[in-house]
């Protein structure tokens, strides 16, 4: 389906994996995902093992209505990571860790949303969250260099105050921000608007 009076696609006809690492700004993920949601976009959310303890399972169940992964083990065989990454349009990850970089960096595959990104085959957007400290660390902006060159596009991070009442580049860009560098990303119009 396309828009009335244009040839772009409607964000209905898209899927996109929402990626949440253990960044203390995991929470605002949900705002992502409500955003993307409201725009029609199909998203399923794989959050990290270590994201869990900032926002539960149940919450990104109740709001996506997809099961969430974070064992490939433990996973109903119709939803594997490959099945997963076959039918997403654009991959997203929000709150991303100086960990969760590295790892994406050297091609780790020890959870769910690890596998998931060595599979898919669409556009990689990655929006860094940490400490001023860790993100200005050598090893996390080689790892940022590398991403970058591997066709990965960073949205952020931002300059401001974090979680400790410190001011520094290291914030989570504004889940505003993030929906819409998804939308261009993806080239597709919000159903209802004139875009």
């Amino acid at each position: 389906m396309t828009t009335p009076d244009s040839n772009v696609p409607d964000a209905s006809e898209k899927t996109v994996i929402l990626g949440v690492g253990a960044s203390v700004a995991a929470f605002k993920a949900i705002e992502v995902l409500r955003n993307l949601i409201a725009a029609g976009i199909d998203v399923w959310v794989c959050p990290t093992v270590d994201s869990l303890n900032f926002v539960g399972k149940a919450t990104w169940e109740s709001l996506s209505n997809h099961p969430i992964h974070t064992n490939v083990f433990k996973t109903p065989d119709f939803i594997t990571h490959i099945t997963l990454a076959r039918q997403t349009d654009l991959f997203l990850t929000v709150g991303a860790s100086a960990d969760l970089m590295a790892r994406f960096r050297v091609g780790m595959a020890d959870e769910f949303l690890t596998l998931v990104a060595l599979a898919v085959d669409c556009p990689r957007l990655i929006a860094p969250s940490m400490h001023p400290t860790m993100w200005e660390n050598p090893a996390t902006q080689e790892s940022a260099a590398v991403l970058r060159d591997r066709g990965w596009h960073f949205i952020g991070p931002g300059t401001g105050k974090l979680a400790d009442n410190t001011y520094g580049m290291g914030r989570l860009s504004e889940p505003e921000v993030i929906c819409d560098e998804v939308l261009t990303q993806l080239g597709v119009s919000v159903p209802g608007s004139n875009n």
